[in-house]
């Protein structure tokens, strides 16, 4: 572990510095045999909803729908839930936690509530552009071997470096890290080490509409397996990723 110092702010006189003296620090040490690990949060996905957003947007959701629920105690729940919620924000991740979980419990009359706010933020995933700092990551992975642990849900890292054909996959939970990292053999692949258990999965429902499919009901990361030519396109993404 290398203490790097204070925050970089592009507004700082010194920022141009900066980055000379990291590129030349990761430079020196992949010279000695090291590897950098990046860790990346929400700064990274700036069109991507943050979990603030995404409480909102299921918030609104659910105000529109709470009437049908009559005066009961699970709308009673809700509400002191959303307030609580609002009244602290994100730092008790226990009151998010309650949130999310009543609302993807299939047997829960909130469901298609969660249905609802999958369906948006899907959307929201697929228009939301790779930015910069995924640009420079992916180009780190060639160069120096790099690898990321991200906090993030969207994935957009792995969707820039499939865009730049590079072999690249989400790494979800540590069952999947002990598979990959104590394999004898490793080809020229980069990955993304998803943490804290803040996935998106998509789930293959295809067989329902068009006959047998082996990946029928298996949980996959996304982007894990469209062609590059469906990743550039955002009409045919939505498309394949709602099946």
């Amino acid at each position: 572990t290398i203490e790097m110092g204070e925050p970089v702010n592009k507004t700082m006189e010194s920022f141009e510095a900066i980055i000379n003296d990291w590129a030349e620090l990761i430079k020196g040490q992949f010279n000695k045999g090291l590897i950098p690990l990046f860790i990346t949060g929400s700064g990274m996905s700036p069109d991507v909803p943050d979990m603030t957003k995404i409480l909102w947007e299921l918030q609104s959701k659910y105000n529109a729908f709470k009437e049908r629920l009559g005066d009961n105690e699970l709308k009673q729940n809700m509400d002191r839930l959303f307030e609580t919620w609002k009244e602290h924000g994100n730092k008790d991740r226990s009151i998010v936690g309650r949130i999310l979980n009543t609302f993807q419990d299939e047997k829960s009359k909130l469901y298609p509530i969660w249905q609802q706010l999958n369906e948006w933020l899907l959307k929201e995933i697929v228009k939301a552009q790779p930015s910069p700092s995924h640009d420079v990551v992916s180009g780190l992975y060639e160069k120096v071997k790099a690898i990321c642990l991200t906090l993030n849900f969207d994935g957009l890292l792995v969707k820039k470096m499939r865009i730049d054909g590079k072999t690249a996959f989400s790494i979800p939970n540590e069952e999947e890290c002990e598979k990959f990292f104590l394999r004898s053999t490793r080809s020229n692949e980069s990955l993304e080490i998803q943490a804290r258990g803040d996935i998106l999965y998509l789930i293959c429902q295809r067989s329902k509409r068009e006959g047998y499919c082996p990946e029928e009901g298996k949980r996959q990361p996304l982007w894990s397996f469209l062609p590059t030519e469906i990743l550039k396109d955002e009409d045919k993404l939505f498309e394949a990723m709602s099946k």
